[in-house]
């Protein structure tokens, strides 16, 4: 091992440019490929969530609670490191269902997706699946970088968000699994004595230093040192790190400074009316963080840490807005809320959505839930597997689980069920958003249409599902089995052929060729 860096506050290590890299590399078309963790933040569930917590805080807008509203233009949505894109697909298309009252009030809003640099932003652009939403004004796109944020320039409109405008709107922020790996300090209290934990950061001999692919191989270690009177030269910070460690049993804790300064930041685009919304892995409680030993950094391709939303609310707090908190210890996910210029916020229509959509019954439980019913698919009937596919919001990744359930009693189903199956599968394909998972959602939708003789829709799904992942004698076969089903036998015997192709021992295919030319042979001639 060799010594790269020691004695360094964390907020200034190294880690965090290669970190930056790493992300400003990503794919939003291979997320799933990237071995960063996704699906929690993502997931069909939390988009319809949010999207209703965001929604209420639009009626609140329009009800006059967050002061005057220039109505010639949008409140944007702006979502921080949107990665795939597949939590702003589910969230756009809840968020458009629900826009009753706001929209009747005159309340235009618009979805702002964000990523540190220009390209995966372009490949966004091009996914056929935001056009719609690009052609009704309701999507935008910006380059965002939380460390150096200035001004956020949209592409499609041109509009730019600028600090300190007079006659900004309110703004709405959602940041999922976004403030978790972003610089962050670490601090001790031992004795009641404050100190700055420095990092000592050491790699495997051999391996570069400055190459983002070797962020799992560091290894971090953290000793006490002095702290300055102003840490941060920043009264406002600098009083809310004395505030935390004076209430702080002997142990550490983080404070995410880079996420504070831009929140601050985003308060001062919008006025100092916003409303931001939080996913991540962290602590929410004070007491969640007593005792704490040195942070353990997760390591997934790129590396996260516990994110301390308590500080996160004192903040709120102290500059006069208002923290929205689950009332449990969260184990997996922690949402949380933080609204800045509302009237009577505790009584707001947005920490009513909030306690109803994000606490009890919420996105931890749900992926708790999907986890513990995951193990035990095995045991699911068509009506338990109908109703868990209800319960997630039509999420794909469900959906793939249940398919075997489902392929298994729908021959028996009676036609009321058969009606719930079409229309559960339709609602799937309708919400899901591709990235480049394993798991193949449209090929196990084309099985469950084909098995319900569901076959333009089945022909569709099979046809996607090659799109998306290149022909296979398996799909190959199945297309040709519904365009012989369809009564079109030449292009049938053209999908038999070519899925031979691929795979000349593949049997279906083979027989399929031999009924088809036997078919062909019986017509009269034309």
């Amino acid at each position: 091992m060799f010594v790269v860096e020691d004695g360094v506050r964390l907020s200034q290590s190294r880690l965090w440019r290669l970190q930056h890299a790493f992300f400003s590399a990503s794919d939003p078309r291979a997320w799933s490929k990237s071995g960063v963790p996704s699906y929690v933040t993502t997931n069909a569930f939390i988009a319809r969530a949010m999207a209703r917590v965001v929604n209420a805080f639009l009626e609140d807008v329009a009800a006059g609670r967050l002061g005057p509203v220039d109505a010639s233009r949008p409140i944007s949505i702006v979502e921080l490191g949107s990665g795939s894109g597949r939590f702003a697909f589910g969230f756009l298309r809840e968020l458009e269902a629900r826009r009753g009252g706001a929209a009747r009030a005159g309340v235009k809003v618009r979805f702002v997706i964000t990523d540190l640099t220009r390209a995966p932003i372009e490949a966004l652009r091009a996914n056929p699946r935001f056009a719609p939403f690009v052609k009704r004004g309701l999507l935008d796109f910006a380059v965002l970088d939380a460390e150096e944020p200035g001004e956020v320039r949209l592409i499609e409109s041109g509009d730019v968000l600028r600090p300190d405008a007079r006659d900004a709107n309110p703004l709405v922020v959602v940041a999922n699994y976004f403030f978790d790996g972003v610089p962050t300090d670490l601090y001790e209290v031992a004795g009641g004595a404050l100190h700055e934990s420095h990092l000592r950061l050491t790699l495997p001999e051999g391996l570069e230093s400055g190459d983002p692919k070797n962020l799992g191989r560091f290894v971090t270690t953290f000793e006490p040192g002095p702290i300055a009177s102003a840490p941060y030269g920043d009264a406002e910070l600098d009083s809310l790190l004395r505030s935390l460690a004076s209430r702080m049993a002997d142990g550490h804790f983080l404070f995410p400074i880079a996420g504070l300064r831009l929140v601050g930041h985003l308060r001062a685009l919008c006025g100092g009316r916003l409303f931001l919304l939080a996913a991540d892995r962290g602590h929410v409680h004070e007491e969640a963080l007593l005792g704490l030993e040195p942070p353990h950094l997760e390591r997934h391709g790129s590396f996260s840490l516990d994110v301390n939303f308590h500080a996160f609310a004192e903040h709120a707090r102290s500059t006069g807005g208002h923290a929205m908190l689950p009332a449990h210890h969260p184990s997996h996910l922690a949402t949380a809320g933080f609204l800045w210029g509302c009237d009577e916020a505790l009584r707001s229509r947005t920490q009513e959505a909030f306690e109803a959509e994000l606490d009890a019954g919420g996105p931890e439980d749900f992926f708790v839930l999907k986890r513990t019913l995951e193990r035990q698919k095995d045991r699911l009937d068509i009506e338990r597997a109908l109703a868990w596919l209800r319960s997630s919001a039509w999420d794909g990744e469900v959906f793939h689980i249940c398919v075997p359930t489902i392929l298994a009693g729908v021959a028996a189903a009676p036609p009321s069920v058969r009606l719930d199956i079409f229309d559960a599968a339709r609602r799937v394909r309708d919400a899901y958003f591709p990235i480049g998972e394993e798991r193949d959602v449209p090929f196990a939708l084309g099985e469950v249409f084909d098995a319900l003789d569901a076959l333009p829709e089945a022909e569709a799904c099979f046809a996607e599902s090659m799109a998306l992942r290149g022909p296979s004698a398996d799909t190959l076969h199945r297309l040709a089995v519904c365009a012989s089903a369809l009564h079109r036998l030449p292009e049938a015997i053209v999908r038999a052929e070519e899925a031979l192709a691929i795979d000349p021992a593949y049997e279906p295919a083979r027989a399929l060729r031999v009924t088809l030319a036997a078919e062909i042979k019986r017509r009269p001639p034309q």
